[in-house]
């Protein structure tokens, strides 16, 4: 397979954001991924990065004797290295091969790096012992050395630069080296200065490594965990804790990997069971908090895992695909299409995983929502723009055609090019504008759009018309996290399903309301401190679970409209039940309520059953746990017909959506008919 790195890469500027992550996995065993699949897949996402680190780790399903138990450390010189070596061969056992490459010793960019071949050591205790010889090398501040990466499955290749000049370190831009899985990495890791490769991804433990794009809050409840379990060497990075938590759960607690990264992704305790929270309470200083996306791989001798975690706000982007051959995950949907333009993709839901094996398929999806592509063919059009260059160029262009035509197509080279018709306004431009993307834009499509129509043929990534006042966007694909945020006018149509946060502090302002129309699902935080316009959900495919959780948190105007059942439980944040149910005995106690009353079909997350079944004077004291300060307003949610009134105001926006996506008109009677949940300020 010869190497697939695109060209037009050369020259990306580095733009300052989340670092990049990609993993990909064979579906089957007997297929084998060159590096050159990894190395375009990270380099996809240069603009990601910075040249303060990257690297890359692979995964092979079976040790034996074609993959015996490797060690490898970075050491600050050769003279490390001739204490390492006896170090580790007393500590463990004989060291069978030795070799010694100079990355630029004494460089600022470069550190030695020492690889050994060992006769097998007891799993049990290596760990232990790689933690002691680390402690050993790092004195104070001084860095003098490092074992980064041990084992018979999972092997690891990382160093300072870009992905690129990693790759060329290692010879992995020529397929050289064949895995079952890999995973990459662009940027330096969080709370560390880069400069040295000891501080780049991917971290790893054994046969586990993880790439992260986020920054853990956890991280001194989490070294204290670790401190606790006789883990006493840390590089100061939150990223290496993460790999070193999953080891323990995994070869020390015996988890299952789905449960470790339950665990991991520390899940809000309203949205579990009273058995899902009684079992991560055991494991309370290994859960992570703050933003974060995860991707890993693990190796165990019998099977091979590719898995993605995601925390449990979802503040961090990551992305599944498959096709064929092979499942992905990465930070943009462009790193995908870049390897498999046709290839299924979905985003990971909050505080959820995805896992698949070689051996027994896909364990967990990241998602329960339909997220199938829904697009129309493209139109026909007079000219095109490429956009394979910066979006300065290609907003340059586009603008100097809106002088001359109606109509503009970008139609090559469109797959996370960002920004693009971004602050543009029509006012001044006569006649109907429109601007025609057929692909996979990046962020920040249309933001600030004020007057104009963009119409995309693909999915559309996050940020999506950011502060539009007027204009329209129509979307034949699916949008990502926080599409329409600040909307304050003008229209937005999606034919799929949009991610987390979309409408969030959507405006009207007089006669200024702005409508947001998807035809599938949403994700979670659908309205948050939302002020006005209208949002419809119209789940068109009836779906069981048409939005996620928390919708219309902080809402104190405007209207979403969800056609399909949405339980209480769903909408703002909720106090938990146990909760309720503590205050309203400790009521029964002081002898303020009977206490029959609490098994009449009280609902515990429903404030509507809790004014329906208790005494006005109680009932006001149990709401207060559910409208804290802060939420300046109650949130209704009615299950009923539209009325009249919301009849006359969205038929002919929705008549307007479904003729702008080419769907047919004939879907507005039962549409306006339907049942919705209808969320609003009480």
């Amino acid at each position: 397979m010869t190497s697939i790195i695109p060209s037009s890469l050369c020259g990306v500027p580095h733009v300052k954001d989340g670092c990049g992550v990609f993993g990909v996995i064979a579906r089957k065993p007997s297929e084998m991924i060159p590096s050159s699949v990894a190395v375009a897949g990270i380099c996809a996402a240069r603009q990601r990065g910075s040249r303060l680190g990257a690297g890359f780790a692979s995964t092979v399903l079976e040790g034996g004797s074609r993959n015996p138990f490797r060690m490898k450390a970075f050491v600050r010189d050769k003279s490390v290295a001739e204490e390492l070596v006896p170090t580790i061969s007393s500590s463990i056992s004989e060291v069978i091969d030795t070799s010694f490459s100079d990355f630029g010793g004494s460089s600022a960019a470069g550190m030695p790096l020492v690889e050994m071949t060992l006769v097998q050591p007891d799993l049990r205790s290596i760990s232990g012992i790689v933690d002691r010889i680390n402690s050993r090398l790092i004195s104070g501040s001084e860095v003098k050395g490092r074992i980064f990466s041990y084992g018979n499955y999972t092997d690891v290749f990382k160093g300072v630069g870009f992905p690129d000049d990693v790759a060329s370190l290692y010879g992995l831009q020529n397929d050289t080296r064949e895995a079952h899985a890999w995973i990459a990495h662009t940027r330096q890791p969080t709370n560390s200065p880069g400069a040295l490769p000891v501080w780049s991804h991917p971290f790893s433990a054994l046969d586990c490594a993880i790439v992260h794009n986020g920054d853990i809050s956890s991280f001194g409840a989490n070294i204290a965990y670790l401190e606790s379990r006789g883990y006493h060497s840390h590089i100061g990075t939150d990223s290496e804790v993460i790999v070193r938590l999953l080891e323990v759960l995994i070869r020390e607690e015996g988890l299952e990997l789905c449960d470790a990264l339950k665990v991991l992704s520390n899940p809000h305790s309203r949205q579990l069971s009273s058995n899902e929270r009684e079992f991560l309470t055991g494991y309370k200083n290994a859960r992570l908090d703050g933003p974060f996306s995860v991707v890993g791989s693990l190796g165990t001798g019998k099977d091979c895992y590719l898995f993605a975690v995601t925390d449990r706000s979802k503040f961090r982007p990551l992305l599944i695909g498959r096709d064929s051959r092979f499942y992905y995950a990465a930070s943009e949907e462009s790193q995908i299409r870049s390897l498999s333009p046709n290839a299924e993709v979905w985003g990971v839901e909050s505080a959820s995983f995805f896992v698949y094996s070689v051996k027994k398929g896909l364990i967990a999806s990241g998602t329960s929502r339909n997220l199938s592509p829904h697009q129309s063919s493209e139109p026909a059009v007079s000219w095109t723009i490429r956009a394979g260059r910066s979006h300065q160029s290609v907003n340059s262009e586009i603008a100097h055609r809106l002088k001359e035509d109606d109509s503009v197509t970008v139609v090559e080279d469109i797959n996370g090019t960002r920004f693009i018709g971004m602050g543009f306004s029509f006012k001044d431009v006569p006649g109907t504008k429109k601007v025609i993307v057929n692909g996979y834009p990046g962020n920040c499509l249309a933001n600030l759009n004020d007057g104009g129509t963009f119409e995309v043929f693909g999915n559309v990534a996050d940020d999506l018309a950011d502060t539009m006042t007027d204009g329209r966007v129509i979307v034949h694909g699916n949008a990502g996290d926080v599409a329409g945020q600040a909307l304050q006018g003008g229209r937005i149509y999606v034919r799929g399903s949009v991610g987390n946060r979309a409408a969030i502090q959507m405006r009207e302002f007089r006669e200024r309301r702005p409508y947001f129309i998807v035809c599938e699902t949403a994700g979670d935080y659908l309205g948050e401190y939302m002020a006005g316009g209208r949002v419809v959900v119209l789940n068109l495919s009836c779906c069981d679970r048409p939005v996620g959780n928390y919708i219309g948190t902080g809402m104190v105007g405007g209207k979403i409209f969800i056609r399909g059942n949405v339980r209480s439980s769903q909408v703002g944040l909720l106090p938990l039940p146990e909760d309720v149910s503590a205050y309203l005995h400790s009521l029964c106690d002081e002898g303020l309520i009977d206490s029959r009353l609490l098994s009449e079909g009280l609902d515990l997350s429903d404030p509507a059953s809790i004014e329906r079944t208790l005494p006005p004077e109680i009932s006001s004291r149990v709401l207060r746990l559910f409208y804290s300060s802060r939420h300046s307003k109650r949130i209704r949610n009615e299950k009923r017909v539209l009325s009249d009134a919301e009849k006359s105001e969205l038929s002919p926006v929705i008549s307007d959506c479904l003729d702008s996506l080419n769907l047919p008109r004939s879907l507005l009677a039962d549409i306006l008919s339907s049942e919705y949940s209808v969320v609003s300020v009480g």
